[in-house]
């Protein structure tokens, strides 16, 4: 990883490795957040990894850093995170239940006459 957060003088770019992380974290919130209030509270270790897998993805920012792994993890998590946005697969320690979709009661509707 201390390759991929270079800096230019060749020592690791914390500033870099933050952003990576906070720009993977903010994506995988995007796709959970069609099931869980986001942030996720408290981060289960598959969903530490599936962020760690993204965030080393961009810091490769450019095809000659990128290798056939890290391309590989990135699409498995971003596999796993939309088969949860799509109710296909759960978070594991979450409550999926807790956003709820009713359709209108049949008094809830208007009819013209």
């Amino acid at each position: 990883m201390l390759i991929l957060a270079a800096g230019a003088d060749g020592e690791l770019d914390e500033a870099r490795v933050t952003a990576a992380i906070e720009w993977a974290s903010s994506e995988a919130d995007s796709y959970l957040s069609a099931r869980y209030p986001t942030p996720i509270s408290p981060v289960p270790p598959i969903l530490t990894n599936c962020v760690g897998d993204i965030a080393r993805y961009r810091l490769t920012g450019h095809n000659t850093l990128e290798n056939e792994v890290i391309l590989r993890r990135y699409e498995k998590a971003i596999d796993w995170l939309l088969r949860i946005a799509k109710g296909l697969a759960d978070l594991p320690g979450q409550d999926a239940g807790c956003l709820l979709y009713t359709s209108p009661s049949p008094r809830d509707r208007t009819r013209s006459r």
